[in-house]
């Protein structure tokens, strides 16, 4: 009987132990956006795997004639160097999670907790740049808001 008390209370302090370790994994929850870039015309859409907003996490092409072929690199790096160089437009987001599918639509899984980033680079000579354009998520168009929203024209 006594072991059978020993056992319980090691039990019952076990259980007091790990009950604020569970609920603080529960608490810890990512907030996601989902992500996807709607080709028009002939455009290609390439969804890359990087984690951080170092390389573009979705970039966009004129046509299958842009996109760099990954044959003809070394490394790794310079051929992302070669699509941001090639592309007509790419988004980078603070933190990419990977790369899914819903309904038929590849999609950037991108981390939202905190504060959000995401650059919008569309370059001046492609066929997408117009200074009379505006950039829309979800149909409302991205407008400087605050201190930290910028943008930029080079």
């Amino acid at each position: 009987m006594k072991k059978l008390r020993i056992v319980l209370s090691i039990l019952f302090a076990a259980s007091i132990a790990i009950m604020p370790l569970m609920l603080t994994a529960c608490l810890s929850v990512t907030p996601i956006a989902y992500v996807h870039y709607k080709a028009e015309n002939e455009q290609v859409v390439q969804y890359t795997a990087h984690a951080s907003g170092a390389y573009p996490h979705i970039i966009v092409y004129d046509n299958e004639t842009k996109v760099p072929d990954p044959n003809d690199y070394d490394q790794p790096a310079d051929y992302y160097r070669a699509c941001e160089s090639a592309c007509s437009m790419y988004f980078s987001f603070k933190r990419n999670m990977g790369k899914d599918t819903i309904a038929n639509n590849d999609v950037l899984t991108c981390d939202i907790q905190k504060w959000y980033y995401m650059e919008v680079v569309i370059k001046k000579d492609s066929g997408l740049y117009s200074p009379d354009k505006k950039v829309y998520v979800n149909g409302v168009a991205l407008e400087k808001k605050s201190s930290n929203d910028t943008i930029t024209e080079s």
